[in-house]
């Protein structure tokens, strides 16, 4: 997981995800993609999708997904071997399901 310096609210997920998804597809149009959506996680939407992706050596498998975090933009992604993505897809769902997000109260003073 990465937190990148976008901005980000909880209400744009769905879209800066259909605009990634876009983005890999035209980088690489040899690109297949799979399931994406929005899961609300806790308090948190969640925006995702899985694709493969052609390497030197066969095909990866890819699942990106996105949140937003104090205002700033987290990605988080996971990548294998196309061979194995069937022992590791649902794990790699099961993480992004169990992101947990505390933010701090801004409305608290010290004292």
């Amino acid at each position: 997981m990465s937190r990148i310096d976008q901005d980000l609210q909880d209400q744009w997920v769905k879209q800066l995800t259909a605009g990634m998804k876009a983005a890999i597809k035209k980088a690489n149009p040899a690109n297949v993609f799979y399931t994406d959506g929005v899961e609300a996680v806790g308090e948190k939407q969640i925006g995702y999708f899985e694709f493969k992706s052609p390497a030197l050596d066969g095909f990866l498998y890819h699942l990106m997904f996105f949140l937003a975090l104090e205002g700033k933009m987290v990605m988080g992604t996971f990548a294998c071997p196309y061979a194995e993505y069937e022992d590791w897809r649902e794990i790699a769902f099961q993480v992004m399901r169990t992101v947990s997000v505390t933010e701090a109260d801004k409305g608290e003073e010290q004292g």
